[in-house]
């Protein structure tokens, strides 16, 4: 029985890989994405209304997700988006903290927008909790997919060559659908287990 349980102890401290998976379509993203997420359309956001310089907003719950949402300068409602108030400050990056139940599958439409809320050929870049970071050129739909849970991201825009407020609309928040790997892992744990749990009742 020895050998069950230091094959238990094993698997339980096998680390998941936590590298995100990145999806450049809605379509594909929504092929790894958990029924039960949350979909955040920002329908009734007009210019500067519900948000004009609000440094934080809170966001759900639902289906048990939620979220806050924050810039240093405060932030700023446009038709269908989630902007940033001020563009001067390198600095004013928009900011997504989780607060509900983990995250591992976000997607989104990922913007640069200028004074009147357009989109701008420039770059926004988004980077998650764990490092990944990606660059898109205006504004396109990006999702990604991590093992671990990801705990917040940050959206900046380039101030160059003008003013660059990111935004974000369309906004998915959710459970991955569990990789190959993970269900294998899941697997072997269970096969271990029933042998235990054999052993415990004698």
């Amino acid at each position: 029985m020895k050998k069950y349980l230091v094959a238990l102890l094993f698997l339980a401290q096998a680390p998941l890989a936590s590298v995100a998976g990145v999806y450049t379509t809605e379509a594909s993203f929504l092929t790894q994405l958990q029924p039960g997420y949350y979909l955040e359309d920002f329908n009734r956001y007009k210019f500067g209304d519900p948000l004009d310089r609000t440094l934080s907003q809170d966001y759900g719950p639902v289906n048990g997700y939620s979220w806050t949402a924050s810039a240093p300068d405060g932030l700023y409602s446009l038709p269908g988006f989630l902007s940033t108030y001020d563009p001067t400050d390198p600095t004013d990056d928009l900011t997504i903290t989780f607060t509900g139940a983990s995250v591992t599958a976000l997607g989104g439409i990922f913007a640069s927008t200028g004074d009147l809320g357009n989109v701008i050929p420039q770059l926004v870049t988004v980077t998650l909790s764990d490092g990944t970071t990606v660059s898109l050129m205006g504004s396109d739909f990006c999702g990604f997919t991590s093992a671990a849970p990801i705990t917040s991201l940050t959206i900046e825009g380039s101030q160059y060559p003008h003013d660059n407020w990111p935004a974000l609309g369309h906004f998915y928040v959710g459970a991955a659908i569990p990789e190959p790997a993970s269900l294998l892992l899941l697997g072997l744990g269970g096969l271990l287990l029933a042998p235990w749990r054999r052993y415990m009742r004698g």
